[in-house]
């Protein structure tokens, strides 16, 4: 489902020019501070394309049936999609997405750039320790990259209501469910929701059926660098607010055919769960 602000061609236009704006303005400031700005402007432009294929391939939400009627279309991209799936296992690349994404990457590089030229221009040292200098502004921008899923949401449905709280509540309830989350996972994103099938008979002897349908909430883990992981699923009981179990998975397996033995619900591999 292509996200609302870029069905809006008002707003894609006006977000598109603050965009080149601050793009010139940049330029000019490069322009004014270094001779060879043009090197640099040719850098920063190729790595955007660079970023901006990367993160198509690094960042997908899969079609998925949270809070919608029927199957709705993922896409791949980030921070806006450049790419929209038919549902059909095919992808159809979206020119603006395309666009504004290649934008929003050659105007971070061009920012940082401009914050790491700052930064060297005015910590001065002596020559003989200018190595020291760069080794430690590398080192600062490498590990705040590698970092960079603690404070940039990741791409995921737009939920509301039910979808939404299962969602939260198996973020929160994941490390309970996994016995602890592995320290290679940095960020969950949610992938989908959808029911268990109906139990019959309780977990144990004594205690009563459970009362309605349970969910399972499959999700998403990036590591560093935002570099996608596995696949995580959190089995909630009828209330949503209580986890009765989980797993960990290969990005390539998906969670509704992931077997749960210590469970009683009946789960055939390579068959949905409704």
């Amino acid at each position: 489902m292509t996200p609302t602000w870029l069905q809006s061609q008002t707003t894609v236009f006006l977000v598109t020019l603050a965009g080149l704006v601050a793009l010139l303005l940049l330029i000019i400031w490069w322009r004014e501070r270094s001779r060879r700005w043009g090197y640099g402007l040719a850098l920063a432009l190729a790595l955007a394309g660079l970023f901006t294929w990367s993160a198509g391939q690094l960042f997908e939400v899969p079609d998925y049936l949270a809070g919608c009627p029927e199957l709705c279309a993922g896409w791949r991209g980030y921070p806006v999609p450049t790419a929209l799936s038919t549902m059909h296992g095919t992808w159809t690349v979206s020119p603006i997405g395309l666009g504004i994404n290649f934008l929003f990457h050659g105007l971070l590089l061009l920012l940082v750039a401009a914050l790491w030229s700052a930064a060297e221009r005015n910590w001065r040292l002596p020559p003989a320790y200018a190595w020291r200098k760069v080794l430690l502004i590398t080192a600062v921008v490498v590990g705040l990259w590698s970092l960079i899923p603690r404070y940039a949401a990741p791409p995921e449905p737009a939920v509301r209501g039910d979808a939404q709280r299962l969602g939260i509540n198996a973020k929160r309830l994941a490390a309970r469910a996994l016995g602890g989350l592995d320290w290679r996972i940095q960020r969950l994103a949610l992938e989908d929701v959808r029911r268990l099938p109906q139990r019959l008979q309780p977990d144990a002897p004594g205690l009563p059926p459970p009362t309605g349908p349970e969910w399972r909430v499959c999700l998403r883990s990036y590591t560093f660098f935002y570099v996608p992981w596995r696949r995580v699923y959190i089995d909630l009981d009828a209330t949503g607010a209580l986890t009765i179990g989980g797993g960990v998975l290969p990005l390539d397996q998906e969670c509704w055919s992931a077997p749960f033995p210590e469970s009683p619900y009946p789960f055939a591999v390579g068959q949905p769960v409704p």
